[in-house]
């Protein structure tokens, strides 16, 4: 029987032990710009619609199953608030967003060390 491939949150919550209840909000302190990670954690606490785009990304990183999707998934982010409307002076210009940079630095980090946790890529399927 082949094994179904680790997703991202199960990497993350591996690398980074925590719960998988959790990934959501260690994933905003891990991705998040570090100069707005304090506003952005108390919002997320008390009013966590206004993040409502950027916990929608973290979803979609959640459920990726390679590290190519990881990677193509945090080099949209950009389109992810555009189509979004959620791209005004704030996001754009003070960078209270996700960090695309922040985002493919963790990415590397826990598909490097996939192999180490003990996850193990599917064999492939003969025909």
């Amino acid at each position: 029987m082949v094994e179904a491939p680790a997703s991202s949150k199960q990497l993350f919550c591996a690398r980074f032990t925590c719960p998988e209840a959790d990934y959501e909000r260690v994933a905003l302190r891990k991705m998040f710009y570090r100069r707005w990670l304090p506003l952005a954690l108390v919002l997320y606490k008390f009013n966590s619609a206004l993040l409502k785009t950027d916990r929608r990304i973290l979803q979609q990183l959640a459920v990726t199953d390679s590290q190519s999707a990881f990677k193509i998934e945090a080099a949209h982010i950009k389109e992810d608030y555009l189509a979004n409307k959620d791209y005004g002076i704030l996001r754009r210009y003070l960078k209270f967003r996700l960090s695309g940079q922040r985002m493919l630095r963790v990415g590397a980090e826990i598909w490097r060390n996939e192999q180490t946790l003990g996850f193990r890529r599917p064999a492939e399927i003969p025909e």
